[in-house]
């Protein structure tokens, strides 16, 4: 990827995050734009998804305190409520909705300018984290893909806050293997 294409990239990735910090609701009826309620953290490179019941899950980021395990729920009612707390401070990470409706969430940086390996499953009817993985290889700032079989493409992102030294390649996270185990990460392919 060039270089003027990672700054749109993360220009892009940073615009959407500010709409989320700001918790702004759009009106599609007026085409208008509504404050909504401020967050309990803020939080610079979060990441945040719809889950199936409509409400969306925001999770981790950093600010001026430092890397954050913290998530919220902004709730379709217009309600803003805590989650449970990850086992793993990290931004820059990815959110992936799973079929079954609980939400994978997947490397990132852990506030020490380097990515980690770790990944954890939310489970929103439980408002609990489990710990999964790890991942092949530790990354922040990729893309993470559900795929119509359930697993999760995981693709690109760097391992170095401070230099972005290193590409990382697809690997693929099958956490349909959960039957009361471990989930377990396939290799790169």
């Amino acid at each position: 990827m060039t270089r003027s294409l990672r700054v749109v990239v993360l220009l892009l990735c940073t615009l959407t995050v500010v709409s989320i910090l700001r918790a702004s609701l759009p009106q599609v009826a007026t085409g208008q734009w509504t404050q909504a309620l401020d967050m309990a953290d803020t939080r610079d490179g979060a990441a945040a998804v719809l889950l199936a019941n409509g409400d969306t899950l925001i999770v981790g980021g950093s600010n001026s305190a430092g890397t954050l395990q913290t998530a919220e729920i902004y709730q379709t009612n217009g309600s803003l409520t805590a989650a449970a707390t990850m086992a793993t401070a990290r931004y820059r990470h990815t959110a992936t909705l799973l079929q079954d409706g609980r939400v994978l969430v997947a490397g990132g940086d852990s506030g020490s300018g380097t990515a980690t390996n770790s990944a954890e499953i939310y489970d929103p009817g439980s408002d609990t984290w489990n710990s999964v993985g790890p991942l092949a290889s530790a990354r922040f700032g990729q893309s993470a893909t559900l795929l119509a079989d359930g697993r999760v493409a995981i693709i690109g992102g760097d391992i170095q806050s401070a230099h972005y030294r290193r590409k990382l390649h697809r690997q693929l996270f099958d956490y349909r293997r959960d039957r009361g185990g471990a989930i377990q990460c396939l290799p790169p392919v």
